[in-house]
């Protein structure tokens, strides 16, 4: 019995691992708008706020481990970023900066 719980612990990790790496990763996004600093929300996750200023306003919550976005805070920026599928229940999606420029 010991044996074939072993086993089927076994088989559902390998099947967690195998269906992780088919998952086809996100292609950046390059979006233009104004950067702002984010301050208080509901979610709690994020550092800065891209509003999108080509078509209808659209917010991108942002972050960046290897990037300082606080020098581009109030310029009109073209950023490139990747959804990292973090979210909390209602809230907005959560979006790393790979690249930034002030326009």
């Amino acid at each position: 019995m010991h044996l074939l719980k072993h086993n089927i612990a076994v088989l559902l990790l390998a099947v967690l691992f195998v269906s992780g790496c088919n998952k086809k990763a996100d292609k950046p996004l390059l979006v233009e708008g104004n950067l702002q600093k984010q301050g208080a929300t509901t979610y709690q996750y994020g550092t800065h706020i891209l509003t999108t200023t080509n078509g209808p306003a659209i917010e991108y919550v942002l972050e960046s481990n290897h990037l300082n976005l606080d020098p581009f805070v109030g310029r009109s920026v073209i950023a490139t970023i990747i959804n990292t599928h973090y979210s909390v229940e209602n809230g907005p999606d959560l979006y790393d900066v790979i690249s930034i420029t002030a326009k």
